[in-house]
């Protein structure tokens, strides 16, 4: 299948990509093809919207009549473009959601375990406890200062703020053993 680009309005094409951060988004054949190509700049060393989109152009052998295609409200790269950015955003996410699933497995919260001290919004909290676990969201209780205090994040939240509670020396080892570089691709 060759890339067609969307070509009905700005707002057609949202609803069309819409959800594309969700856990279970799942490409169309079109958006596929961009996904697809969208990666392969990526992986390439190409990082800027405008050298990906200049990428994807090339490698789908877009004409130039159809990529300077736009909609009435204008919008940078046209269909082409918004396209391309919905599928880079599209991968960001999927990785963002391998990363969660993989600090679940690494973590792998109990209610009643107690993490100790860790690091949100630059502030320290301590006797970090957990009340309740949701899928991969982790509520706790937590002493900061002279106060209680209860909060909620997804298990990534929590390994990365033991990881800055060891970094400023907060903690004396991280949370859990959470291999980084193999779930740092930045899309």
């Amino acid at each position: 299948m060759k890339y067609q680009p969307f070509n009905d309005s700005a707002s057609s094409q949202y609803k069309e990509w819409s959800g594309y951060e969700g856990r279970n988004f799942v490409p169309n054949p079109r958006q596929q093809i961009m996904v697809d190509a969208v990666l392969e700049g990526l992986t390439s060393g190409v990082y800027y919207t405008d050298d990906i989109l200049a990428y994807v152009i090339d490698k789908l052998e877009i004409t130039p009549e159809v990529a300077t295609l736009n909609f009435t409200t204008r919008v940078e790269g046209g269909y082409v473009g918004m396209d391309a950015y919905y599928a880079r955003n599209y991968l960001r996410a999927a990785e963002t959601w391998k990363r969660r699933d993989a600090a679940l497995v690494a973590l792998a919260p109990v209610v009643g375990q107690v993490y100790g001290s860790l690091c949100f919004n630059y502030k320290r909290v301590n006797l970090v406890k957990v009340t309740e676990v949701n899928g991969d969201m982790i509520s706790f209780t937590a002493k900061s200062g002279n106060r209680l205090v209860s909060g909620c994040g997804n298990a990534l939240q929590i390994v990365e703020s033991g990881e800055r509670a060891f970094a400023r020396e907060w903690r004396k080892k991280t949370l859990c053993v959470f291999d980084r570089a193999a779930y740092a691709k930045d899309y």
